[in-house]
């Protein structure tokens, strides 16, 4: 081969290249992550410990305290969880959570003070709105919600965030659970009012009444019976916020005998006899730390005519 040859050889292979990194990177660019499962990452800066809480689980901080915030995504093409990006926005609440930094990728907060205009309808509560930015799928609650601190809260992680009632472990457990019914069922955060009120529901009347909610919720929840994959979906969704699952709908359904039911009974019956199987579990009972509220039965469920 001449030297000439060889160049012309050597330009042709290196445009071929060209093109065909681009193709795969154009590809993967185009390629859509599925999440399946969020979860947030709270490092405390002045500690460094690190607590991860489930979607719908009230984040605990003290007045003055930094945290940096991640969200993590798990999904069937995820092998090990990820950071997402997002676009954050702090709502009122209760007390005002100052934005140290923010980035895509995480944002690093303080609490600063309260907002007396707001204490008496948000107590101790403030939120922070999150949208996923990037090409990313899944359901709606995923995609766009809200994460929920409890200023003056202690403990970390389990039981809808451990105790976050800076002294009153009833009204925490009351909001923990209600905010975990709305998250799971409703596939939202319930708004002020309607975690004041069912809040004070709940501590008021005990066990019975988060029966009772979560029978409420229920009923007003839109979840049409698809087929099998879609109802598996939405099951294992269910079983992760209510019960605290980790595992994929395929590790549940391979598993878990009462998991098969579950989504047996929702195509053939409907939402609402599955989720009150859930609520009435022990699993359920320990997970959301019910024992701390007051025993009692359900006072009427209000039905649809």
């Amino acid at each position: 081969m001449t030297r000439r040859s060889l160049k012309i050889a050597l330009s042709t292979l290196a445009i071929a290249l060209t093109l065909g990194t681009s193709t795969v990177f154009g590809q993967a660019a185009d390629q859509s992550l599925e999440i399946k499962r969020l979860t947030t990452r709270v490092r405390h800066v002045d500690s460094g410990e690190v607590y991860n809480y489930e979607l719908g689980q009230h984040i605990p901080l003290q007045v003055g305290e930094r945290v940096v915030i991640r969200l993590r995504g798990e999904g069937p093409a995820i092998r090990k969880a990820i950071d997402l990006r997002a676009r954050w926005e702090v709502n009122r609440g209760g007390w005002r959570l100052d934005v140290l930094k923010s980035q895509p990728d995480f944002i690093e907060l303080r609490a600063v003070s309260s907002n007396e205009d707001n204490r008496g309808k948000n107590g101790n509560l403030s939120q922070l709105e999150f949208t996923l930015q990037g090409p990313y799928t899944g359901r709606k609650v995923i995609l766009h919600g809200f994460l929920t601190f409890d200023i003056g809260g202690s403990g970390h992680g389990g039981g809808g965030g451990g105790d976050l009632g800076g002294g009153d472990s009833s009204s925490a457990a009351a909001r923990a659970v209600v905010g975990s019914l709305y998250h799971g069922i409703l596939g939202r955060a319930p708004s002020s009012r309607e975690l004041s009120t069912a809040t004070d529901r709940v501590d008021r009347y005990g066990v019975g009444e988060v029966r009772t909610l979560a029978a409420n919720l229920a009923a007003d929840a839109r979840a049409p019976r698809g087929d099998r994959w879609q109802s598996r979906q939405l099951i294992g969704d269910l079983y992760r916020a209510l019960l605290g699952r980790t595992g994929t709908d395929q590790q549940m359904w391979d598993r878990d005998q009462g998991f098969r039911d579950a989504v047996s009974t929702f195509m053939n019956r409907g939402l609402s006899p599955v989720v009150d199987v859930l609520v009435t579990s022990e699993e359920f009972r320990r997970h959301q730390g019910l024992d701390r509220l007051a025993a009692s039965p359900p006072r009427g469920v209000r039905r649809r005519n």
